[in-house]
């Protein structure tokens, strides 16, 4: 017997915080989260504000992820363009890292 009584329930345990999960829509918070932690990786070579980076290289800094938005603010004319450009591509990659849809578009602010 394991920690929790066995697998069942540990599996029961791991519904209920997915349930929780759901139900506080903290899904999202953790996902933005991870999207912040891999930010280089889903936008090349623009500087985003991931708590890694130094501020001055920051072109774009990602605000939330609300259902299915990822919002982003960008000061840059040139990088806002940029963004617009690969749209498509960055909401594929990072929903394939995820494996599921988590993004459906992007918000340029």
């Amino acid at each position: 017997m394991g920690l929790f009584g066995g697998h069942e329930s540990a599996r029961e345990i791991g519904d209920l915080l997915g349930g929780i999960k759901k139900e506080f829509k903290l899904e999202e918070i953790v996902a933005k989260e991870r999207i912040k932690e891999n930010a280089t990786k889903f936008f090349g070579i623009l500087g985003v504000e991931s708590g890694t980076e130094p501020h001055s290289r920051k072109q774009i800094e990602i605000k939330q992820l609300q259902s299915g938005v990822l919002t982003v603010i960008c000061e840059s004319s040139a990088w806002r363009e940029e963004l617009k450009l690969r749209h498509g591509s960055i909401v594929a990659e990072i929903n394939n890292y995820f494996n599921e849809k988590i993004v459906q578009r992007i918000e340029i602010r």
